[in-house]
């Protein structure tokens, strides 16, 4: 790897924990509130499972993306497995509308793992050619 792509990778680090962060102190915050009226989000994930299942793929698919992506030598735009990944995930939401039960914590297991899989084959780094 290169110094561009360590820096960029160090800045996607600190941003994830950096969200990771917020969620946690705007979730306390929320906690102390909770008597006001105000659901934790602890509270709506888990009244909501499999309609939010379609988070749990996005998860998977940026974890992908960001620490074991991978790159094609074509000269394609990225921007077409962005599209492709995106339409899957909203498959995968409508899919999670139709489910008639919550599902079990190892499906969503599965539908992470599948999302990091589907985005490391469908929505790799294309890179030019030496060539072209």
């Amino acid at each position: 790897m290169n110094k561009t792509t360590n820096k960029i990778l160090v800045i996607a680090k600190i941003i994830i924990g950096s969200l990771l962060g917020l969620m946690v102190i705007i979730d306390v915050f929320l906690v102390f509130n909770e008597a006001n009226g105000f659901p934790t989000f602890s509270k709506v994930f888990k009244d909501h499972r499999a309609e939010l299942i379609w988070m749990n793929f996005l998860y998977g698919g940026l974890m992908t993306k960001i620490f074991f992506n991978r790159t094609v030598n074509l000269a394609a735009k990225e921007v077409w497995g962005f599209s492709g990944y995106l339409s899957i995930m909203f498959l995968v939401g409508l899919l999670g509308y139709l489910i008639p039960e919550e599902p079990h914590n190892l499906v969503h297991l599965a539908i992470m793992f599948i999302g990091g899989y589907v985005a490391y084959r469908i929505w790799p780094k294309y890179v030019m050619d030496a060539k072209g």
